[in-house]
């Protein structure tokens, strides 16, 4: 009720400050001023050194052009994926690891499906106006102490699976995970 509220009085003060803003037939914005301002997407077109337009988002170090042929900066490095060391993985290894990986999302699902049904009732009793805030707080904490349980019994889960997955490895591969281990730091599952 608050965030509406909040939204909807920023939207009435963007209103008033900015004149009236509609949408004309040609893809233009105008005001009252009759001053006409394009409307731009946020992320345009891109094309490769050829001029062919690009499908997919390019990869950090790709060259990307504009439609006049224009290079453009390099696109930002955004990393979705966690380096992996390279392990060379037998074709036996790697069926083992993806029965290890899958037994271990089957234990983890209810646990993050937990984690968020919890997560909602936190949201729903800071949106609740009834509330003081020291309410707030006594009804909140349980609640974070269930997460915080929830999170050392899912990190649990995963440290026994990355034991089984050390287990089918060779003593290079075991070295090599080592080494590894040493130079990244594994990824922070439950910080949100």
């Amino acid at each position: 009720m608050k965030k509406s509220l909040f939204m909807a009085t920023m939207l009435a003060m963007v209103l008033m400050l900015n004149n009236t803003v509609v949408a004309t037939e040609n893809n233009t914005l105008q005001n009252n001023s009759q001053t006409k301002v394009p409307i731009t997407k946020t992320f345009p077109k891109l094309y490769d050194k050829d001029g062919n337009e690009l499908k997919s988002f390019p990869k950090p170090g790709d060259e990307v052009y504009d439609k006049d042929g224009n290079k453009l900066p390099p696109p930002p490095k955004f990393c979705h994926h966690h380096p992996k060391p390279d392990l060379n993985l037998t074709d036996k290894q790697k069926e083992k690891a993806d029965k290890i990986r899958e037994e271990s999302r089957k234990k983890i699902k209810p646990i993050r499906n937990e984690i968020h049904n919890l997560k909602n009732e936190i949201w729903e009793i800071k949106e609740n106006d009834a509330l003081n805030m020291e309410e707030q707080h006594e009804k909140i904490a349980p609640l974070m102490q269930k997460i915080e349980k929830l999170r050392n019994e899912a990190d649990n889960i995963r440290q026994e699976d990355m034991k089984q997955f050390e287990k089918i490895l060779t003593k290079e591969q075991k070295k090599t995970l080592e080494e590894f281990k040493k130079t990244h730091k594994p990824p922070k599952f439950h910080k949100e």
